[in-house]
């Protein structure tokens, strides 16, 4: 399961990154080498489980840490692959899985003591994505609350949750006609349905489980839906104020594609896999993302990478082999014997001059 498409950036300008900041007092590897935010933990702190394929810390994982830092939290994201283990295993028939499991589960056991030694006193919570949900659910240690998104309730689609029935627990699902990872957890446990696995599940009071129609294994934080869910677990603001993976329906807006963005369409999204989207928006920025296993999750992540440039509300232009913008679909010519590496790029108008810029800092949170 994965939380995003295989990352290159040859020869193209790359939205900018999250800085990784290791805690000057770290001893444990996987934090060393994974993200710490310069965030104090005024309200505590957010233990971030990656997904199969490692620590990503840009496009929508990046509006999830953002918001929990404009919440008050210090975010701290460790690096599965920062010690010796297997590869990552993120399609079927997922070899070494759970030889993986095992390894992370060691890792995150530790991190949690070191953290804990860091920050004494400070509430800790647990968000794990994908691998990171599972790795959460089969966590044996008390912490202050878990939410999960990515995958269904419980370890590895299963009846058993392993930290305490006391911890607020929370499971965000998306649609499994979307998502193909809940249709394999389905297989795998003979199961039809989301409800049919979580009703399954070992029951706490503390427990709940919610389903979201027309949502992939994106979970979008910008959605009041998804806050409104977590605020119970992990007191969030509701004000969002960061990085947006939303827009108007397709259409509304014709905007031209800009010389850069030209280029970046013709030599990096056409003749690319599916799934895939390219976004547009003002001042020649654009963003664009392929190899999701999802056109809704590819929509998701190239309209992030591309709102975090332009001034106003990007457009999708291109979903998969058709241009969608301006109300018409076209089919795109696509050489069949062509296919690129899964990439996810974005940048701004001033890239043709050398330049890049970081997000804007985010404003104070609004008294709720």
């Amino acid at each position: 399961m994965q939380n995003r498409p295989a990352l290159y950036a040859a020869g193209i300008a790359v939205a900018a990154l999250l800085i990784c900041h290791a805690h000057p007092a770290a001893a444990e590897r996987t934090i060393d080498k994974g993200y710490v935010s310069t965030q104090p933990a005024t309200k505590g702190i957010v233990l971030h489980l990656h997904g199969c394929d490692g620590l990503y810390t840009k496009g929508w994982v990046e509006a999830w840490i953002r918001h929990f830092e404009y919440s008050g939290y210090k975010v701290i994201a460790p690096d599965s692959f920062a010690e010796h283990r297997p590869a990552k295993s993120c399609a079927y028939p997922y070899p070494n899985k759970w030889e993986i499991y095992d390894i992370r589960v060691k890792q995150t056991l530790r991190a949690i003591d070191h953290i804990k030694t860091q920050y004494p006193g400070k509430p800790l919570y647990v968000w794990g994505h994908s691998e990171g949900a599972w790795l959460a659910a089969r966590l044996p240690a008390a912490t202050d609350g878990v939410v999960t998104s990515g995958a269904t309730c419980g370890f590895a689609g299963g009846s058993k949750v392993y930290f305490p029935a006391s911890v607020p627990y929370l499971a965000l699902i998306g649609d499994e006609k979307i998502d193909h990872y809940l249709r394999d957890e389905f297989n795998a446990k003979n199961k039809t349905s989301v409800a049919a696995t979580c009703t399954s599940t070992d029951a706490s009071p503390n427990w709940s489980w919610r389903r979201f129609e027309g949502i992939g294994h994106i979970m979008p934080i910008w959605d009041d839906r998804i806050r409104a869910a977590i605020k119970p677990i992990i007191d969030i603001s509701m004000t969002y104020a960061g990085l947006r993976g939303d827009t108007k329906s397709e259409g509304d807006t014709d905007y031209a594609l800009g010389s850069n963005a030209e280029t970046a369409f013709a030599d990096k999204y056409r003749d690319s896999e599916n799934h895939k989207a390219f976004a547009v928006g003002s001042g020649g920025s654009y963003g664009y993302t392929v190899g999701w296993g999802n056109s809704v999750d590819a929509k998701t992540d190239a309209l992030i990478w591309c709102n975090k440039f332009s001034a106003t509300p990007c457009v999708v232009y291109a979903l998969d082999d058709e241009i969608v913008v301006g109300g018409q679909r076209r089919a795109i010519a696509v050489n069949p014997r062509r296919k690129l590496p899964p990439e996810t790029a974005g940048e701004n108008s001033a890239e043709a001059e050398g330049a890049r810029r970081s997000g804007s800092p985010l404003p104070t949170p609004a008294q709720e």
